[in-house]
């Protein structure tokens, strides 16, 4: 039962805006029709090479050099050979 609701309330939602969505005019509110229409313009077939893949390169470059430094900069650190690795956290409160 639990697995039927996850697949028909998203599907149930999509179906609810396709229906309240179908006759906008609104620029910033297009019916569901054209958003899936300008998704499979954008990410399936043409511009997938010249828009999409550079986009996800850029991205996944970025994300390399955080880890990179990520790593670097706490990749010295050294952790106590026995206890914890937690240090006492000061409680704030002002009393000693």
């Amino acid at each position: 039962m639990a697995t039927g609701l996850e697949i028909a309330v998203p599907l149930a939602l999509l179906v609810l805006w396709g229906l309240l969505s179908a006759g906008s005019k609104i620029y910033y509110f297009p019916p569901l029709t054209d958003i899936f229409a300008a998704f499979k313009d954008n990410w399936l077939f043409s511009r997938v090479h010249s828009d999409v893949v550079p986009s996800l390169t850029r991205m996944f470059a970025g994300f390399r050099i955080a880890v990179v430094a990520g790593v670097g900069a706490h990749g010295n650190r050294r952790q106590p050979a026995t206890g914890s690795s937690r240090r006492p956290v000061p409680c704030g409160c002002g009393r000693p």
